[in-house]
């Protein structure tokens, strides 16, 4: 059987630390999806803070960084339907690592992932952040981040509480609790653009709602090099 991903091992300063690293064994389709985030700058959005009382958070805390939001149900670009088809490995290789922690068959990819850009140089004076903080906490259990392409200084992956950091490598994947034991963020100043898939793993059904798609629809095969004579679409 063809392995898709191969397991990283990560040294923190607790064990066990429930934070999965792959190395995605095909990563050409890493540039596929920078141009696709490129190829959509109309969609994308320029991070801004607003404060509880309204007012506008300095710029320097944003500035250089750029959002595309995409919607989980109904894709059907073929670059984000390998990326899942890898990401959906990824996440079965967890489940075997820590089989108990989660029900498995009720988890699935949520709606509104999102592709970021870090300008080259640009600060992240953000707090770590964690999903399990917002009034529907309940369907969140996992997240995830893709890097899209390596550079050598910044960017990395920090967690606040285990005292690692993930360096940005094009193609690894980490998978992680989406609650406050996790906190993390993307580190200062990085030496190029950087490019990120990132989501969040949980109840995709939840009160008779729809919130994302299952992870194994992800699984048939998707023909690549279509989508690369297509790619500017």
């Amino acid at each position: 059987m063809k392995q898709f991903v191969q397991h990283l091992p990560v040294i923190t300063e607790n064990n066990p630390n429930f934070i999965g690293v792959w190395s995605l064994n095909d990563i050409t389709f890493t540039d596929l999806l920078i141009d696709f985030f490129n190829s959509n700058q109309m969609l994308q959005m320029d991070m801004t803070i607003v404060s509880k009382n309204g007012n506008k958070i300095d710029e320097s805390v944003v500035k250089g960084k750029s959002i595309l939001n995409i919607k989980a149900e109904g894709i059907t670009n073929t670059r984000l339907l390998l990326y899942f088809k890898y990401l959906n490995e990824c996440y079965k290789n967890y489940l075997l690592r820590w089989p108990t922690i989660i029900k498995q068959e009720k988890l699935g990819l949520l709606n509104n992932f999102e592709m970021h850009k870090f300008d080259k140089g640009s600060p992240n004076k953000y707090d770590p952040f964690y999903r399990r903080n917002q009034p529907v906490a309940g369907i969140y259990s996992l997240s995830f981040i893709t890097f899209l392409n390596s550079v050598e200084k910044g960017g990395e992956l920090e967690f606040y509480y285990h005292g690692t950091s993930i360096k940005a490598y094009r193609g690894v994947t980490v998978i992680y609790p989406s609650d406050w034991t996790h906190a993390s963020k993307i580190t200062s100043n990085v030496s190029d653009d950087l490019y990120i898939i990132r989501g969040d793993i949980g109840y995709y059904t939840y009160e008779n709602k729809t919130y994302g798609v299952s992870l194994h629809s992800f699984e048939q095969d998707v023909k690549v090099k279509a989508d690369v004579k297509d790619k500017k679409k």
